[in-house]
């Protein structure tokens, strides 16, 4: 297994709450707000009481989304 630590620089983040299977969590809140994606990484935190369900696919996690203002 290789693994990578990397430090991200301050800057600003989305942060969405989502529950669900992946889709438009981004693609709905973006458009409609005055951010637009930056180049570093996505990240994902998932509680300790984070749920999955299995037969819906459905799960609970916190979507942190790099941004920067639209120029």
């Amino acid at each position: 297994m290789n693994v990578e630590v990397i430090s991200l620089p301050p800057a600003p983040i989305a942060y969405l709450r989502h529950t669900g299977p992946y889709g438009a969590a981004v693609g709905q809140w973006m458009p409609a707000s005055a951010w637009q994606l930056d180049d570093r990484p996505f990240f994902e935190y998932y509680a300790p009481d984070a749920a999955f369900d299995a037969a819906t696919g459905r799960f609970s996690c916190q979507i942190c989304v790099p941004v920067v203002r639209l120029s």
